[in-house]
This record gives structure tokens, sequence and C-alpha cells, in this order.
């Protein structure tokens, strides 16, 4: 698993804290479509950092008072792509395999969500509410130019040649992403022969399936919290 991203940032209440730009995907593509839809996506941005500052230091920004307790810790968000396993199935397997009674086989999330026997300590920190898709979620693709750009950081843009099959043959360019390290392709492609021909099966392009990527969002409770950063803000 190879990591191009990671954000950590602290907020005072979990449960209302949301992923910024959690849509990673979404954003990618905004951020290619001009000036005009960039502009507008940074001021959104812009405006969702201040209501979750104000959130996270407890200022309701409806000027409502929350009664429920608030539990201090970091929203996680972790973005990278991985040439393990032959479909995303088999990727989360590595990630956050049902495996509880079998330590050895933990994946990322399953030793988070054990930290205290992973680490055989009475640790500071608790995964939070790994069971809800609002509070902990994992999504992965397949790397493919064809569904739109993966996120920011994943792979180099490249191309390469193919010749096309059939009575008259013509070559034709294909956009690809490469591994910045191995020079591998890591985006789905079209299958090509020995001779570096369309490889076709009943009629239709073979299309080889590489890597994916992958967004880890998850938040960890900080049971021991300085009081001087969970009280209630001043300002």
């Amino acid at each position: 698993m190879f990591l191009t991203n990671l954000s950590i940032r602290f907020t005072k209440d979990l449960k209302a804290a949301d992923f910024s730009g959690a849509d990673v995907l979404e954003r990618q593509y905004n951020l290619l479509q001009g000036d005009s839809n960039a502009d507008r996506e940074r001021r959104e941005q812009e405006a969702a950092a201040r209501a979750r500052v104000m959130q996270d230091y407890g200022i309701s920004v409806s000027g409502a008072t929350e009664s429920d307790e608030k539990i201090p810790g970091f929203v996680v968000q972790i973005v990278g792509y991985s040439p393990y396993g032959k479909d995303k199935t088999e990727l989360y397997e590595i990630i956050d395999p049902d495996v509880k009674d079998e330590s050895d086989k933990w994946g990322f999330l399953t030793r988070l969500d054990n930290l205290d026997e992973f680490t055989n300590s009475n640790g500071s920190f608790e995964l939070y509410q790994k069971g809800d898709s609002e509070q902990c979620d994992v999504e992965i693709r397949e790397i493919d130019l064809d569904e739109g750009v993966p996120p920011e950081g994943i792979g180099v843009q490249d191309t390469r040649t193919i010749i096309t099959s059939g009575s008259k043959q013509n070559e034709i360019i294909e956009a690809i992403l490469i591994d910045p390290l191995t020079k591998e392709i890591i985006s789905k492609v079209t299958e090509l022969d020995e001779n570096g021909q369309e490889k076709y099966y009943s009629g239709r392009i073979v299309q080889q399936t590489n890597d994916h990527w992958f967004v880890i969002n998850l938040k960890l409770k900080w049971k021991d919290a300085p009081e001087s950063l969970v009280s209630e803000s001043t300002f």
C-alpha cells in the first residue's frame, strides 16, 4: 500500500466533525473544470472550514447549545493506492479483514480497532465507532481514467502506443498512469498481445485492471486529552 496523502486534524466533538474533502474524486474533478468551478469550490470549502472551526471549539453555528457530551479526538483521512489483489475485495481484506480472533491476520483498521491489545498497552487513543459508516469508512476504486482522474498524487500521467488490429492497422495513443518509482502502469488499460495489438474476446476489447486507489476515513478518540484543549472556548 502506497500512501499519497495524510490529513489529521483535532476536534473537540468527534461525533459532529465531518471529513474535510472526503469525496476526493469529486474534488479532483471539480478542480479540473476550470477557474470558475475551482473558485466556487474554494469559497465553499473556506465557509465549511470556518463552520468546522466554530464547531470544533464548541461554538454553535446556529446559536443553539449542545447538551450531549463532546468527545475530543482526531479526524483522519488517508489516501493511497495499491497493486495488491485482483479486485477491490481482496484489497479490502488487508485493510479490514473479518478476523477479529486471529490477530496474526489483522489488517490496518483491525489493528487500530484493537490498539491496546496490538501494542500491549493501555494507550491514549481508541478508534471511534468503527461500525458507523458516518464515522469510519473505506472507499476503494479501480484506477480507471475512463471513470475520472484519481486523487492528486496517485500516479504520473503518460501515454503509450497501441496498434489496432483488423484489415487496416493504425496506431493510436492511450493515456495511462504509471507508478513514479517502478514505472509500471497502474491504471486500467487495453490488454495487448505480443505484437502490441489490442486483445479481443468474444468480439470485445479486453481490459486489464491494475492498481486500485483507496480513501480511509476514520476518527481517533483521545481518551486523556488535556483539559485546556477540551474546555469551552471563550472567544
